[in-house]
């Protein structure tokens, strides 16, 4: 978490708040992008929760070294390119 030139990807992972020691090393950081995988509906109550922890790591960032945060669709890529898709 060290690098500046690097983003972080979360796959299958809820910000919950029992792993806020990991979280703090996010916020702590050097890279310069959090990609946050958000599986169902954005607006549902638990994606917004994920998706407003994700942003309080950017405001807890320190400003010379801003982290932006961005959410994709955790059920459609490809994660460690397995095609998914039924034969």
């Amino acid at each position: 978490m060290k690098t500046a030139s690097h983003c972080f990807f979360i796959f299958g992972h809820s910000l919950a708040t029992n792993d806020d020691h990991i979280l703090n090393r996010i916020a702590r950081g050097k890279f310069r992008k959090l990609c946050v995988g958000i599986y169902g509906e954005p607006a549902s109550t638990d994606n917004q929760r994920i998706m407003n922890h994700a942003n309080e790591l950017a405001v807890q960032r320190n400003k010379k070294l801003p982290l932006d945060v961005v959410f994709y669709d955790a059920a459609t890529v490809h994660v460690w390119g397995l095609g998914l898709e039924a034969e």
